[in-house]
C-alpha cells in the first residue's frame, strides 16, 4: 500500500521500480496529502497511483525506445479527483 499517516497528516509515497531511476531521477515518490479522513486520503492515494504508474508506463517507454503514444498525454487530467456538479439555476 502506498498510504501512510506522518502525525496527522497523510501522506502518498511509491518506490521507484530501480530500473526507472535513472530515467525518473528519483528513487521515491512522495505526496502530501493533507490532514482530511482516512476514506479521503484512500481515494487521494489512489488518484496519485494512477498517476505515478503512468509515469513509470512513460519511463518504460523511453527506456525501450518506443513512443508514449500508447498512453494518453492526459492521464494526469483523467487521474484528478471529480468536482462535485453544481446547478446552474437558483432555489
Amino acid at each position: 500500500m502506498r498510504l501512510f499517516r506522518r502525525g496527522r497528516r497523510w501522506t502518498f509515497r511509491a518506490f521507484v521500480p530501480e530500473e526507472l531511476r535513472a530515467i525518473i531521477d528519483k528513487r521515491e515518490i512522495w505526496k502530501s496529502l493533507g490532514a482530511v479522513s482516512y476514506r479521503e486520503a484512500l481515494r487521494l492515494s489512489h488518484v496519485e497511483s494512477v498517476k505515478a504508474d503512468a509515469l513509470f508506463a512513460e519511463a518504460r517507454a523511453k527506456r525501450a525506445g518506443g513512443t508514449t503514444d500508447d498512453t494518453p498525454a492526459s492521464v494526469s487530467d483523467r487521474a484528478s479527483p471529480r468536482q462535485p456538479h453544481k446547478r446552474a439555476c437558483c432555489n
